[in-house]
């Protein structure tokens, strides 16, 4: 589409562009598979504005972690459906114990769940949050050592102009948990694709997709490892 002629530059020579109906073109990065997945090479940054940032050390993050939905296909593997609005990363999130975790927001019709591989949501003790930096991944785990805590939604939906997301964990609750959140005050000053205006998604869609999502990491858990 028009619309979305500025990702197909921003994304040149990362990977492909592939056909998956009903969603349409969507991107698949040039990645190994076998060890990769989204929102898991990087770090998370806290921010007054925005709450918790992810900042992605793959080339292609500042595109795809910040704008768009993620999904697993079964013959495809993880791939990237354009979407126009900016946000600090498009997850879900929610707490186990002193755990908390995140999952990349899957579009609005998707379903297909159980084909994704290991866990929906990645986790790292909150404790490790303020001081993540790049290759932090080596403290993140797809199910916390935890089996009788609750699982419990992070829902802390923002407004920003007219934009909606979730800035994740409060900031007090990761310093109670034993985190050093230092708060960055000043805006970050985050590359952006050049797109046209258009209607952001409502708070009801990111609830909705939230839960849902939410719904499949407590029967992960629930279940034994």
């Amino acid at each position: 589409a028009p619309v979305y002629r500025g990702f197909y530059d921003a994304l040149e020579g990362e990977g492909e562009w592939v056909l998956i109906e009903p969603y349409g073109w969507v991107f698949r990065p040039a990645v190994n598979f076998g060890s990769w997945r989204p929102y898991l090479q990087g770090w998370w940054e806290p921010s007054d504005a925005f709450g918790w940032i992810w900042n992605s050390t793959d080339s292609f993050g500042w595109v795809t972690d910040h704008y768009g939905s993620w999904f697993h296909d079964s013959y495809q593997g993880w791939v990237w459906q354009p979407g126009p609005v900016w946000g600090p990363a498009w997850v879900a999130w929610v707490s186990v114990g002193e755990y908390v975790g995140w999952a990349p927001l899957a579009p609005s019709d998707y379903e297909d769940f159980s084909r994704i591989p290991g866990s929906v949501f990645t986790f790292a003790m909150a404790q490790q949050f303020g001081s993540m930096r790049a290759n932090s991944q080596a403290l993140f785990l797809t199910r916390p050592p935890v089996s009788d805590q609750t699982v419990s939604e992070v829902s802390n939906p923002t407004h920003r102009g007219s934009v909606v997301f979730n800035r994740g964990p409060d900031f007090d609750l990761m310093r109670r948990l034993g985190g050093t959140v230092a708060v960055r005050t000043e805006e970050p000053n985050f590359r952006r694709v050049k797109l046209p205006e258009v209607v952001p998604p409502g708070e009801s869609e990111l609830l909705q997709r939230t839960k849902r999502l939410v719904a499949v990491g407590v029967r992960e858990l629930s279940q034994a490892p």
